[in-house]
């Protein structure tokens, strides 16, 4: 799997909280910069955004910003394969911590009798 191949995957991986999908929280590229101190290598911004939950009539956002710096996009088929997976690993946990802080989130209001609603037809 190659660099492009698994920010495609995460960004098509539709798990999230309660253990339903959801296929409306954006997950994407940020940004894209030059790194500064090493030729040939970028830092990547991910950026993870869900809007499909609603408490007391509001809108309850949720944004989760992750900056990646490349090692080894210029080198060899294997170095490129290593970062390739280092990215999948980074991102899956990213994502984990994006699912269980949602979640939390959620629980808490829950437990203070506040409604939660979705507009995410997997969670009704």
């Amino acid at each position: 799997m190659n660099f492009g191949e698994v920010i495609q995957a995460w960004k098509e991986n539709c798990r999230w909280i309660d253990g339903r999908i959801n296929p409306y929280v954006q997950k994407d590229i940020a940004g894209v910069m030059q790194s500064p101190t090493t030729p040939g290598e970028v830092i990547v911004r991910f950026v993870i955004i869900d809007k499909t939950y609603f408490a007391e009539g509001k809108e309850l956002t949720y944004q989760k910003e992750l900056t990646y710096p490349t090692v080894f996009l210029g080198g060899t088929d294997e170095e490129k394969e290593g970062e390739a997976n280092r990215l999948r690993n980074v991102l899956d946990k990213f994502l984990q911590e994006a699912i269980d802080e949602r979640q939390q989130e959620i629980n808490e209001l829950r437990k203070k009798d506040i409604r939660v609603l979705t507009t995410n037809p997997y969670g009704w």
